[in-house]
């Protein structure tokens, strides 16, 4: 699975816990280094060996399609470093 992937998915993931609406403010402070993603974003990477073979940036992105619209949001988004947070790819 592509780093580029992961990291997204964690940060997503993340941010969308801490600024979850209708959770008081401070009650979520842990970092995103201590971010926890559940399995199932990443089941559709199971068994794909084939994208060893490709170039990280020519992988397909196979996150579930709820992640970017998670993405979307203004209160989640992607840290300015991640190759995809100027443009994120439209086919997920």
């Amino acid at each position: 699975m592509p780093r580029a992937h992961t990291a997204a998915a964690a940060w997503i993931v993340h941010q969308h816990w801490l600024t979850e609406p209708g959770v008081p403010a401070g009650k979520r402070n842990a970092g995103v280094d201590r971010s926890r993603v559940a399995l199932k974003f990443f089941e559709r990477y199971e068994a794909r060996w084939d994208l060893l073979l490709k170039p990280a940036d020519q992988a397909p992105v196979l996150l579930p399609s709820e992640l970017r619209e998670i993405a979307l949001e203004e209160r989640v988004g992607l840290p300015p470093e991640h190759p995809w947070h100027q443009e994120m790819p439209d086919a997920w």
